[in-house]
């Protein structure tokens, strides 16, 4: 009986290792460039400074050859919120149309 208590106390404590390395590996699933890049697209969005943010998306995209598809969509949203509230109705109109086919909940 104590043989298995040993060999169960074994095979969690081994299992337990393999969890909390899994949950390691998830937390940092996500390169620091990346993380970077969205930190300060969001950081600019905060500003309401969505200029400052496609500079800095596009500084980036120049440097690593690459999209970051969250970061491109958190400032296709931003721009469309804003255009949702432009004074010009032509405007405010394509921005209705285009939220409704993007049908991003953060619009409505």
């Amino acid at each position: 009986m104590r043989a298995f208590v040993v060999v169960l106390a074994v095979r969690l404590a081994a299992s337990l290792v393999f969890v909390i390395g899994a949950i390691g590996a998830v937390g940092c699933a996500v390169p620091e460039p990346e993380r970077r890049l969205r930190a300060d697209v969001e950081a600019a969005l905060a500003r309401s400074d969505a200029a400052a943010g496609a500079r800095r998306y596009l500084e980036y995209r120049r440097i690593a050859a690459a999209d970051d598809d969250r970061a491109l969509e958190r400032l296709a949203v931003a721009t469309l919120d804003d255009a949702l509230r432009a004074s010009d109705a032509a405007t405010r109109l394509s921005a209705v149309r285009a939220a409704e086919k993007l049908d991003e909940q953060a619009l409505f």
